[in-house]
């Protein structure tokens, strides 16, 4: 389950008084969305070890996703079973609350 992320007052109450003002940090109006690209590689130009990514931009947020697979023998003593394994990798500049105990 994630952990919440505690705002300081201090960014709190900027926030609130620029949304009541109508202004936002980026420059945008108040119902305005940022832009976004969706890039999948072509699979006639990319290599199979290429295939399973996307990238994806929400105006100037980027994200990077990569889906792969492996079929494995199951464990003899649950054969009927199989195995999911899900990963991330978050950067240093997504916060400390990503990072182990805020380190």
């Amino acid at each position: 389950m994630p952990r919440e992320i505690p705002v300081p007052l201090i960014n709190k109450n900027f926030i609130q008084e620029a949304l009541e003002q109508g202004h936002r940090l980026d420059g945008r109006k108040p119902l305005q969305r940022r832009s976004l690209v969706i890039d999948f590689p072509d699979p006639q130009e990319t290599s199979l070890a290429g295939l399973g990514r996307v990238e994806v931009s929400l105006g100037k947020t980027r994200v990077l996703a990569r889906v792969s697979a492996a079929l494995t023998n199951p464990r003899s003593d649950r054969p009927f079973e199989g195995l999911l394994s899900i990963t991330s990798e978050i950067g240093p500049l997504a916060g400390e609350a990503f990072h182990g105990e805020g380190r």
